[in-house]
């Protein structure tokens, strides 16, 4: 089959690799859609094990492996003992390895399995591949009305779900969300669903500031010209009461400190693969939380469903642009520079 491969740190190709066979309770699908997230782009930079395997405890991606973990597709083969799907079934994932058997998975955290491990990361084999193989356990069905672009936007989806459903949300809340890019909008587009409609964000790229302008918040403020906790405060009357930190980047945090109003919440999404600094001197005089949000559960999977079964959430308006296989190389090097597309969609026939 093919699949986009990871040769060295920060270099892709495309190659012809051996189609993976379902074992025992696993299915084997044909990816139709996969994103590309900002994660992958700092597992070549950051987190790569130039060595092969896991190499260490934090690679994000090795020598020879296939990452992808945004996917859908159409089941193509089930293993043996799968009885609840069979070819031709139009499904999503989540993206991981995982018992199924203990505590937590049982109860829909498989995050915090033991075993757990990310499709697509390390050496687990993911979906930038005309296959990818997943536990049948983990596997949700897509509904007729969900196309599959929108099939793969599912995780990103629910990471920002995660992230919302864990600020103290009211709906007169004044929240601010740093970052326009998809895991920004996603969780401006969840705030929109739950009632909340003062939300100003933070985003100094005129592209993606206009994709958040679409989801319809209060306002969006370059930081580079503007302090968007002030604007919020014109609008809200207060500063920002939570503050989403959608950016991953040195320096966000600290910024997001200082953004937030006394007794503030700063809900952490952004994923920064470098050391950062903080000063609990003012976190403390705030009275500040900072909560750090890692993931999601299958009932944010679900609940994601659902809300873009019933058009809840116009997710797709976030793809600024749509590749094939081939392209994949190309496109991360342009994804390194400022101002690049918002989410990419891999699509494969």
């Amino acid at each position: 089959m093919k699949a986009v491969v990871c040769k060295a740190h920060s270099r892709l190709a495309v190659e012809e690799v051996a189609k993976p066979q379902p074992g025992a309770g696993q299915v084997l699908l044909k990816v139709r859609a996969c994103g590309i997230c900002g994660s992958d782009l700092h597992a070549l930079e950051y987190g790569f094990a130039e060595t092969g395997g896991i190499g260490s405890r934090y690679a994000l991606s090795s020598v020879g492996n296939i990452m992808g973990h945004e996917f859908c597709g159409e089941v193509a083969e089930v293993g043996a003992g799968v009885d609840a799907f069979q070819p031709g079934d139009r499904v999503t994932s989540l993206p991981m390895l995982n018992c199924g058997q203990c505590e937590v998975c049982r109860a829909g955290n498989p995050t915090q399995c033991r075993t757990f491990r990310v499709i697509g990361s390390a050496d687990t084999p993911g979906a930038y591949a005309e296959y990818v193989r997943c536990a049948a356990f983990n596997l949700l069905r897509l509904p007729a009305s969900i196309n599959f672009r929108q099939g793969a936007l599912i995780e990103p989806l629910s990471v920002a779900l995660g992230g919302v459903n864990r600020g103290r949300l009211r709906p007169d809340t004044p929240c601010l969300v740093m970052g326009a890019g998809p895991i920004g909008l996603g969780v401006l587009m969840w705030l929109r669903v739950k009632g909340i409609r003062t939300v100003v964000v933070s985003e100094p790229s005129a592209s993606r500031a206009e994709l958040a302008r679409r989801v319809g918040p209060s306002a969006v403020v370059n930081p580079r010209e503007h302090n968007p906790a002030d604007a919020l405060a014109q609008i809200a009357g207060s500063p920002p009461a939570v503050v989403f930190e959608c950016v991953g980047a040195k320096g966000t945090l600290a910024q997001a400190a200082s953004y937030a109003a006394v007794s503030g919440q700063v809900v952490v999404i952004g994923y920064c693969m470098v050391p950062d600094e903080i000063n609990p001197h003012e976190c403390i005089n705030k009275n500040l939380t900072i909560d750090f949000s890692a993931g999601y559960t299958r009932a944010d999977f679900e609940t994601t469903i659902d809300a873009l079964a019933n058009g809840r959430l116009d997710a797709e308006l976030m793809i600024t642009d749509v590749v094939s296989l081939d392209e994949v190389p190309a496109m991360f090097e342009r994804l390194h520079q400022p101002n690049g597309p918002a989410k990419v969609m891999i699509e494969m026939p």
